[in-house]
């Protein structure tokens, strides 16, 4: 039988539509967050673009400029929100 390559867990594109659209809805630029979080604007991207990969220090940076839900980008902002509040994390983190 064939060994099938496995899907990967996150994708770096979907990772980098979140990070963008969670960007925007704090009407941050990406020079002005690239700035923030010591990431040049045209590294920030290629990767909400999904170009190259976020690492994990980058998501976790990033995450505490925007007041993100302890599981986003992982989940989608609204459905990390409920994790947090189900779990008793963070209080109103992202409201």
């Amino acid at each position: 039988m064939a060994r099938r390559t496995a899907t990967p867990r996150f994708d770096p594109a979907e990772i980098g539509r979140r990070m963008r659209k969670a960007r925007q809805a704090a009407h941050l630029s990406m020079a002005k967050l690239g700035k923030r979080v010591a990431m040049s604007a045209d590294t920030l991207r290629k990767k909400e673009t999904g170009a190259n990969p976020f690492y994990l220090d980058e998501i976790s940076r990033i995450c505490d400029v925007l007041d993100a839900p302890t599981l986003f980008p992982f989940m989608e902002w609204g459905e990390a929100k409920l994790a947090d509040k189900l779990l008793g994390r963070g209080g109103d983190s992202g409201s």
